[in-house]
Order: structure tokens, then sequence, then C-alpha cells
């Protein structure tokens, strides 16, 4: 099929590896830093209701 040309198959098998990777490590950081807003929203609500 590719005579005297590189095979691209796993050049691009490698690309969608690393993609899914990426995505994978930005959902995680994304599902931490929400975890972490919920934490500093639930200490602002507390700190807010110590004043009243």
């Amino acid at each position: 099929m590719f005579t005297g040309a590189t095979d691209p198959v796993p050049y691009i098998a490698a690309a969608y590896g690393v993609a899914f990777l990426c995505l994978g490590i930005y959902g995680f950081v994304q599902v931490r830093l929400r975890q972490r807003l919920r934490q500093l929203e639930q200490a602002a609500q507390h700190q807010n209701k110590r004043r009243v």
C-alpha cells in the first residue's frame, strides 16, 4: 500500500493515545478543581453563619 514510505498507522494510533491521555488528565484536573471549589464554598458559608 505504501511503497517506500513509512506506514502512518502507528503514528495515528500514538496521536489518538496522546489525545485520550490529555483528555483524561484534563478531566481529572477539572474534577479536583470542582471539589476544591465546593470545599471553599462550604467554608465560606460556614464563616458567614458564624458572623451572623
